[in-house]
């Protein structure tokens, strides 16, 4: 493997874990700033808010979507990726980082505080990365 496929395969796992860590406190975040019984006299309904909160977490990383850009352009430019295998690598990191923001969106509702929907979050996460079959040799590589 090239440097840059390492690289760009740990930023990606980064990225995935920091929108899961992010994704847990925003509910909880807003429970503690008891914002929740604001946000409840809306005219919106719960569905909404989650749809948001989740396109926020995802829209939250546009730096490091540069840095893997660069990464990537790198990584084409010298060799180290295929053409071709871009698209199908930004289309795995997007499943990854939707499956992962909506497993914190999930633990930010279900847990009492904000800190223990981060640890299951990142218990869960890491859990799944270091597991057998295709989710665990995809996501994170590096740390099997």
């Amino acid at each position: 493997m090239s440097g840059s496929a390492w690289a760009g395969t740990f930023i990606a796992s980064l990225t995935i874990l920091g929108l899961a860590v992010r994704a847990s406190t925003s509910i909880g975040t807003e429970r503690d700033k008891q914002n929740l019984r604001f946000a409840a006299h809306q005219p919106m309904d719960s569905n909404t808010i989650l749809g948001a909160k989740f396109i926020g977490t995802m829209l939250s990383m546009r730096l490091a979507w540069v840095w893997l850009g660069i990464i990537w352009g790198l990584g084409i430019v010298t060799g180290g990726m295929h053409v071709f295998a871009l698209p199908l690598v930004l289309a795995a990191w997007v499943i990854f980082a939707a499956f992962s923001t909506m497993l914190g969106l999930w633990f930010s509702m279900v847990a009492k505080t904000t800190m223990r929907a981060t640890v299951y979050t990142m218990l869960v996460t890491l859990a799944w990365g270091l597991g057998t079959g295709s989710s665990g040799s995809v996501a994170f590589p590096l740390w099997l």
